[in-house]
């Protein structure tokens, strides 16, 4: 059976969004990089981000049913958030998903609740109004290293091409190629 398309970009917005749910760290606190694995509960995904993000109930209970949080990374002083989230449901050739399955997913903008540090304090007062949020790549290169540490959750994977979902490397890290970069909500073998 050949991947339904919309199936599998439906799955991968409802990760973003997933993503994008608070797990008991408020929108405007400024953690650490580290690992953190909080517990994905439905009431958590039907909350959301107080915002748009958020899932009905009979959704929430299908991905908390479907999907596990393997690490979570709450807002950085930058303002970066991702989450890396594992497949535990049955192999869905539908969606083009299989059990084990990972996915890497960062955070949007937080423009209503953050914007000084998501727009302000990651591009204009660097002297930067390209569009290019440096704090949160760095924060993002810095998690990707603790996932990828001996016995992290990345340690031993490989990352695949899949699709028009690409992996990129950074503009600005020419010294060393081999470390990737992952945009968006992307599947990870």
């Amino acid at each position: 059976m050949s991947t339904n398309q919309i199936a599998s970009y439906l799955t991968y917005a409802n990760l973003q969004m997933a993503a994008e749910a608070l797990y008991g760290y408020e929108l405007t606190s400024s953690n650490p990089v580290a690992l953190t694995k909080p517990v994905l509960d439905a009431a958590v995904l039907i909350k959301g981000n107080d915002h748009a993000s958020k899932f009905p109930e009979a959704l929430a209970d299908r991905f908390v049913n479907e999907w596990e949080i393997l690490a979570h990374q709450p807002n950085t002083s930058s303002g970066f958030s991702g989450t890396l989230f594992r497949y535990k449901g049955e192999n869905d050739p539908t969606r083009g998903l299989t059990f084990g399955d990972l996915v890497l997913s960062f955070r949007s903008t937080e423009f209503i609740d953050d914007a000084l540090r998501d727009s302000v304090g990651t591009n204009e007062s660097i002297g930067t109004t390209g569009g290019w949020a440096f704090g949160q790549i760095a924060d993002m290169e810095a998690w990707y290293a603790e996932l990828s540490k001996p016995g992290g959750p990345l340690a031993s994977r490989s990352f695949i091409q899949r699709g028009q979902r690409h992996l990129v490397f950074s503009p600005f890290d020419h010294a060393s190629p081999a470390r990737l970069k992952v945009k968006g909500a992307q599947k990870i073998s």
